[in-house]
């Protein structure tokens, strides 16, 4: 009996590793963050470390109590791509992306009350860190701070010393 619960949690184990797809072979490189711009616009900043990353995404985060966890549960409501990588760190406007960005999607930081930034190769399987911003984070950036992880926030001065070296990073800790 024993051996049959061990073969079972084995085959579960396997079947949900299976089941979240990219996550798992997706290689980690360069960071992203949230600030806001001198006008108070909200901005990414991203440290490419190498990596040729050509895209920005913005999901939405849905309301914790409806969500399905199906492909829908973290909609996606602005991808910005440039037909080729930007300097190795480079800043982009979430609202006015201008060349050489296309955007698919519109966001309006006041919409949300909890939302994700991220960064990828458009035809890699790489990507950057998630950044995971609340409403109230964003509202409280000035162009000298950003938002990155899991809703930390560092100087700019900290981002451009740490990004692209992961062990100068804070060991995140939850309250």
């Amino acid at each position: 009996m024993r051996r049959g619960a061990s073969a079972v949690l084995t085959l579960a184990t396997a079947g949900a590793l299976t089941g979240c797809g990219n996550w798992i072979t997706t290689d980690i490189v360069g960071a992203i963050a949230m600030t806001a711009d001198a006008q108070g616009n909200p901005v990414v900043i991203v440290a490419r470390c190498g990596a040729p990353i050509d895209m920005v995404e913005v999901s939405q985060h849905p309301d914790v109590a409806s969500a399905t966890g199906g492909p829908d549960a973290d909609p996606i409501v602005l991808r910005l791509t440039a037909p080729e990588p930007p300097n190795d760190v480079f800043t982009v406007s979430l609202t006015d992306p201008g060349p050489p960005w296309q955007a698919e999607g519109r966001f309006d930081p006041a919409a949300q009350e909890m939302f994700w930034v991220s960064g990828a190769v458009s035809d890699k399987d790489m990507a950057t860190t998630v950044t995971q911003v609340t409403r109230a984070a964003y509202e409280g950036l000035d162009a000298e701070h950003v938002v990155i992880r899991e809703g930390e926030v560092w100087t700019r001065a900290e981002f451009d010393a740490r990004a692209c070296n992961r062990e100068s990073w804070p060991v995140v800790t939850e309250s």
